[in-house]
């Protein structure tokens, strides 16, 4: 029971906001516009300051081993590029092809690592998560601009030009926070207690707004025409790729907080802010949303399948 309710607390949170969001919308307390300025202001204001306060916060000199960030960005690496080789012989139209592939590499580490490492391990499983999870998110936001910028509906894999790709991703909100934050925590700046305030509410805003944006652009019917591709999805951002990537991290030797925070690396569910994101980029942002929402519910059941099974076998 204490496991059922551990995995509910900490996914079905990301639903119901979502929930919450398309019942706004449905009863009209809030419309469309709201829901697209919602997106860009999360896009370009509130979760740029969130991450900026997650790579701030960890501390990643303080008891590094990288044993732990390596194979976390090489797993999410390796999935991506297998992503990007798979999912256009598959899926031709190339914003739902783009969606398809984020949706596929990038979890939502960033709201649920330190949260339930903490939950599971106390501190020691913070400090472990705190360590890796710079690493992966910064691969993880420069992977999701890359693919959403090659995959624009207005380009072709072959007319691409690296320099306008560089471009994109330099200017991209989520990697100059990610920056600037690693550059603060680095060169131990302190900052005062209003700003350290100002940051927290701004980053505190991130998350709820941008799954009501999610839920407020859900539409029933075309998620019923993307049923079988969201179940695709699913299967493999909640399934296949956490059993294959945990077989390989235990026989590797991870164990404990370690190899947990590894499942939550690939076992999460999709990142809360790829819909808002392949908005402002011009991708199949309805799609996008629709996986965030059906794998946050279905985490609920695939969180507390692997961690009673790796319990069992005393591997976390």
């Amino acid at each position: 029971m204490e496991s059922i309710l551990f995995s509910l607390n900490s996914v079905m949170p990301l639903f119901l906001m979502g929930i919450a969001g398309y019942l706004l919308v449905q009863r009209g307390v809030v419309n469309e516009n709201f829901v697209d300025q919602a997106s860009n202001l999360c896009f370009k204001l509130l979760i740029p300051f969130s991450l900026f306060r997650k790579v701030y916060d960890a501390k990643v000199l303080d008891s590094f081993d990288f044993r732990l960030p390596l194979y976390c960005v090489l797993s999410v690496l390796t999935v991506l590029i297998l992503a990007w080789l798979i999912w256009p012989h598959f899926v031709k139209d190339r914003a739902r092809c783009g969606a398809c592939i984020h949706s596929t590499f990038r979890a939502n580490v960033v709201l649920m690592g330190i949260p339930v490492l903490t939950n599971m391990y106390g501190e020691e499983g913070a400090l472990v998560a705190a360590m890796a999870l710079p690493f992966v998110v910064i691969l993880s936001n420069i992977g999701a601009v890359t693919v959403f910028t090659a995959f624009a509906p207005e380009s072709s894999g072959a007319r691409l030009d690296p320099r306008k790709l560089l471009l994109s991703i330099a200017k991209n909100p989520f990697i100059i926070a990610i920056l600037l934050g690693l550059a603060a925590q680095l060169s131990g700046i302190s900052f005062p207690p209003f700003a350290s305030k100002s940051i927290d509410y701004l980053a505190d805003m991130s998350t709820p707004l941008a799954l009501l944006a999610v839920g407020g652009q859900f539409d029933p019917k075309k998620a019923a025409g993307n049923l079988r591709l969201n179940l695709t999805i699913c299967t493999l951002r909640l399934v296949v790729i956490p059993a294959v990537v945990i077989a390989v991290a235990a026989a590797l030797g991870f164990r404990g907080p370690e190899l947990a925070f590894i499942f939550v690396v690939v076992g999460s569910p999709s990142a809360v802010s790829g819909a808002a994101l392949a908005k402002v980029m011009g991708s199949d942002h309805q799609l996008t949303g629709e996986v965030t929402l059906m794998t946050s519910l279905l985490s609920a059941f695939t969180f507390f399948i692997a961690f009673t099974l790796l319990r069992s076998v005393a591997l976390i």
